[in-house]
């Protein structure tokens, strides 16, 4: 007996696969914005857009700075001379770090426009700050530069005095200084690593090179030329970016960056010396100061590695099964048909009449040339006779059925 076969089943719609942006494998820092959704240009329009947002807070903030200079009843020239060369009150401090935290938004906001991916993942591989981790370096790290300023103060004794506004540089330094060392941990590091992460495909190579200019532009940015002194912050960078690598976050820089800025302005503030705070073109080091600095920094990366080894800090990104899932256009999640409804797939078969199956179905319906494709036009059952329907005669009533 023959089997009929009829037409291929009508495809019906399927949603294409989504496709994550992150990687879909194991993964360090650097490597997280080289996911299936990587473009070249993307880190190119990260970076106008982190310029143009953070230029657009800045203008807000200067529009801030200029109407409370005129309800302060200060002259505007000479409230902006005293910012332009370096005349430290508490107004123009202040103003200095609100400029500094605005990289945060303009940072984590353009990168999450242009490559899609969560904001939390420039913290750390986690994709969040790993708060309790980034407390330990903290406590860890605190002890060494109390010895360090320690040091500093008794071979560089302060050259001024402490500002007469005291009290206020204290509690701006305390809220406003921590989020500002943040800030250029994720413009200086975070960005930098990641968008140059996202040209280069060896590991080692996009850390490298990323150093170089994270190292480069974090010491001009200081905008002091004396050899020491950018060798100095050049080495800070290095140490950084490097702790950056190998915890798989942001959380061991900003704190050693925390406890150095924090520390010193405290020390500054209590001791004296606040007309040299802040690194400008005037700044001169010496090499007694890259010294104690290559310790400190020495040592800050020996108890950084050894608790994160305690800690057991996961410094690689590992996808989860949504992103597994959904990491490619070539493997498309469960239940889902890897080519779109009404396309054929490579080496579709042609049925008759020419059509290639289309999408739709998980497998293809291909006839056997031995199969009857066509239903017989009028199917017969020798066993039986065909129904006849039984008439009575024209001129006999039709029986009467209604007693059964």
């Amino acid at each position: 007996m023959s089997v009929p076969v009829g037409p291929p089943p009508p495809a019906y719609p399927v949603a294409p696969a989504p496709v994550s942006p992150l990687p879909v494998e194991p993964s360090e820092y650097q490597q997280l914005y080289r996911g299936p959704r990587r473009r070249w240009w993307k880190p190119l329009l990260s970076l106008l857009l982190t310029v143009a947002f953070w230029m657009i807070i800045v203008l807000v903030l200067t529009v801030g700075y200029v109407v409370y200079g005129a309800l302060t009843g200060q002259d505007m020239e000479e409230l902006l001379a005293s910012f332009n060369e370096g005349a430290l009150g508490a107004d123009v401090f202040l103003f200095n770090n609100l400029i500094l935290i605005a990289l945060i938004p303009s940072v984590l906001f353009a990168n999450w426009i242009v490559h899609r991916i969560r904001p939390g993942y420039t913290g750390s591989v986690a994709g969040r700050i790993r708060w309790g981790w980034m407390a330990r370096c903290l406590i860890v790290l605190l002890p060494v530069w109390v010895v360090y300023l320690g040091v500093g103060q008794v071979i560089f004794p302060p050259a001024s005095p402490r500002p007469e506004q005291w009290l206020a540089f204290l509690i701006i330094v305390l809220l406003t200084t921590p989020l500002q060392c943040a800030a250029e941990e994720y413009a200086f590091r975070g960005w930098i690593l990641q968008n140059l992460g996202s040209w280069i495909k060896p590991p080692v190579v996009a850390i490298v090179i990323s150093t170089i200019v994270s190292a480069v532009t974090f010491a001009l940015a200081h905008s002091s030329l004396d050899p020491f002194v950018l060798a100095d912050i050049g080495l800070f960078a290095v140490v950084a970016m490097f702790l950056t690598w190998r915890t798989g976050g942001l959380e061991a820089a900003i704190a050693m960056h925390i406890v150095n800025n924090v520390l010193i302005f405290i020390t500054i503030v209590i001791f004296g010396g606040w007309a040299e705070a802040l690194v400008g073109p005037e700044t001169t080091g010496s090499p007694i100061t890259l010294v104690l600095s290559v310790v400190v920094d020495a040592i800050a990366v020996a108890l950084i590695l050894w608790q994160a080894k305690r800690a057991k800090i996961d410094r690689l990104y590992r996808p989860g099964p949504a992103q597994l899932a959904a990491g490619s256009p070539s493997y498309p999640a469960v239940g889902q048909h890897p080519y779109p409804t009404g396309q054929a797939y490579p080496g579709a078969p042609q049925y008759p009449g020419g059509q290639p199956y289309l999408g739709g179905s998980q497998q293809p319906v291909q006839p056997h040339p031995e199969v009857q494709t066509h239903y017989p036009a009028t199917p017969s059952f020798p066993s039986a006779p065909p129904y006849r329907p039984t008439q009575p005669p024209p001129d006999q009533p039709p029986p009467d059925r209604s007693s059964r």
